[in-house]
């Protein structure tokens, strides 16, 4: 807090004691104009100090209208402050990060009687986690004559979510656990994909025998199916490097299309965990529930790029990773570290799917750099398929739903487990 005397103090001052000196050296009738054009300063300078100064004020809260948004969505931030007596001049002040853009003026004055609520309202155009970074208060007398400045550091955030699809299909799992969901599994079991006829054993349930296919054939049959169940799902995040404009930029459609995954195979009782490569490694390990849902939502939104240095850059926890989980990666394959991770999960056994985030460079950008750019990618995706990783290109202008449809179609699945990596050819990848 700062207290100090404004501008027009002087100004009044400084003319009150020019006449003052004036009016004391002329002569009497001369005295009287001047003491008589001096009296309306000295009336405000008075009536200023009677009338208090250097009032402050007490801001009680800080509130916001939501705490999750969409890109684009309007957000309401509500001051209530406490005034011990009148003020004629309040100016409140918010200031907000690049995110947030002002619908309504950012700079507010009004005079204040107690207590009181302001409003201000913004729209957020980026997504992550943000909020207002200060509050500056500056309350002046009736005159303008003084001002005391306080400035209040906010701590409110929001949760800007990009916008993200409803995802119906899903990459089936390589490896299972015993708990039901919607992954077909290779044991046998209640269950709805068929996996065989056979005939009745005397070691089988009665309850087994299908009436239909034993009157078909005149002897007891028997069908079995494959169980649902449910498997663990690791989401693999990319956050090595970031391509393209704030709103159309690889980091982005990574967060949109992780969080469309984690809902789908949410909803089919799949444990959820997250791997985040960025500033660091953060790792969430998988559970299930909406509690574990919002701290995975949040995780993605405050994901942040890092430089690409590879001597920096931690390992990954192999050690607390099930190898039974599915790799669930999305990454636009433009790091070489983020690469060699998912190259070393796939050597340990684990089941590794890639969501590839295509964009292509600025218009800016040089041929040759467009050139080395996908010489690189294809390289990068060549290597993960030496080692069995399946890779899916999607186009982050389209919806994800036709690129899982599509793979589903084509019965493509992870590889699970070390004997299936294919050995590397002679041409040098590894």
């Amino acid at each position: 807090m700062s207290r100090h005397l404004t501008w027009r103090f002087w100004l009044y001052a400084g003319i009150s004691a020019a006449l003052f000196i004036i009016a004391s050296s002329s002569r009497d009738g001369e005295a009287a104009v001047w003491f008589i054009a001096l009296s309306p300063f000295a009336v405000v300078l008075t009536l200023s100090v009677l009338s208090g100064w250097w009032v402050s004020l007490e801001v009680e809260r800080v509130t916001l209208s939501r705490l999750r948004l969409i890109e684009g969505d309007e957000l309401s931030i509500f001051v209530e402050v406490r005034c011990p007596r009148p003020i004629a001049i309040v100016e409140f002040e918010m200031q907000y990060p690049a995110s947030m853009v002002p619908v309504t003026p950012a700079r507010v004055i009004q005079p204040i009687d107690g207590d009181s609520r302001v409003r201000f309202d913004v729209r957020v155009e980026k997504w992550g986690v943000t909020g207002p970074e200060f509050l500056n208060i500056v309350t002046r007398d009736r005159f303008g004559l003084s001002e005391t400045i306080q400035q209040f550091p906010l701590s409110n955030r929001v949760h800007v979510h990009p916008p993200t699809e409803r995802i119906q299909s899903m990459v089936k799992a390589a490896q299972t656990r015993s708990a039901t969901g919607d992954h077909r599994s290779t044991a046998r079991g209640p269950g709805m994909e068929l996996a065989e006829v056979r005939n009745y054993n005397p070691s089988d349930p009665v309850r087994l025998i299908h009436a239909m296919l034993s009157l078909r054939r005149g002897k007891p049959m028997v069908a079995d199916r494959h169980t649902d169940q449910a498997t663990d799902v690791i989401l693999f995040i990319d956050a090595v490097q970031d391509v393209g404009e704030t709103l159309d930029s690889t980091l982005r459609s990574t967060v949109a299309a992780a969080t469309g995954l984690q809902e789908r195979h949410f909803r089919s009782m799949d444990r959820v965990g997250i791997l985040d490569r960025s500033t660091g490694v953060r790792w969430l390990s998988p559970a299930l529930g909406r509690r574990a849902g919002h701290i995975i939502v949040d995780t993605l939104l405050s994901a942040k790029v890092m430089q690409d240095r590879r001597g920096d850059l931690p390992a990954i926890p192999l050690e607390s990773l099930d190898g039974r989980s599915l790799i669930l990666a999305v990454s636009p394959l433009y790091s070489e570290v983020f690469t060699s991770d998912l190259a070393q999960l796939r050597r340990r056994g684990h089941s590794v799917v890639v969501l590839l985030v295509q964009r292509q460079l600025d218009t800016g950008a040089s041929t040759i750099a467009r050139r080395v750019t996908r010489i690189t990618n294809e390289w990068q995706k060549r290597r993960l398929a030496e080692l069995g990783v399946v890779v899916l290109p999607w186009d982050p202008s389209g919806p994800v739903e036709p690129v899982l449809q599509k793979a589903v179609l084509a019965g493509q699945r992870p590889m699970g487990g070390r004997g299936s990596i294919r050995q590397p050819s002679a041409s040098g990848f590894r």
